[in-house]
């Protein structure tokens, strides 16, 4: 049987004993993923891929899905926030495979896509489809979140 070539490489931007403190699952989760064959790597900066993902993590043909669970950084207000994903996507563009894509979790009415009604308006969202075209990529679709059963 012929099967693809899978590697999960997860991230966190915090260090693994920073994680283990503040989350009581952590160790367990992080456990489970290293004996499923994933590497775990902590303290990379999503704004800062290229640079710190270089080595081992990096897949010479780039990866084919790039993941970006609910971003979010203290202290800060939507702009910090906008500058965050935008500094994110443009470094994750850097990083992809020629067919590959990223996904970006948000909540309910953050990403300003017109599909996503926003209570906020667009002054208070993320602006996904135009942080997407000034890092050069396209925002293909938009479907809602739904947490994993079980």
């Amino acid at each position: 049987e012929n099967k693809p070539d899978l590697r999960l490489v997860a991230t966190t931007l915090e260090t693994r004993e920073e994680l283990v403190r503040r989350y009581r699952l952590a160790s367990a989760h992080i456990e489970a993923l290293e004996q499923a064959g994933a590497l775990v790597l902590h303290q990379v900066d999503a704004t800062q891929l290229v640079q710190t993902l270089a080595g081992e993590a990096f897949p010479l043909d780039g990866f084919h899905r790039i993941i970006f669970n609910f971003p979010y950084q203290v202290p800060g207000g939507i702009k910090d926030l906008r500058r965050l994903l935008g500094a994110f996507l443009e470094e994750a563009r850097k990083c992809l495979a020629p067919d590959g894509v990223i996904e970006v979790a948000l909540c309910a009415g953050q990403g300003g896509s017109g599909v996503d009604p926003s209570e906020r308006g667009w002054a208070g969202c993320w602006r996904v489809p135009l942080l997407a075209a000034k890092a050069s990529l396209a925002l293909e679709s938009v479907v809602p979140w739904l947490p994993p059963v079980g």
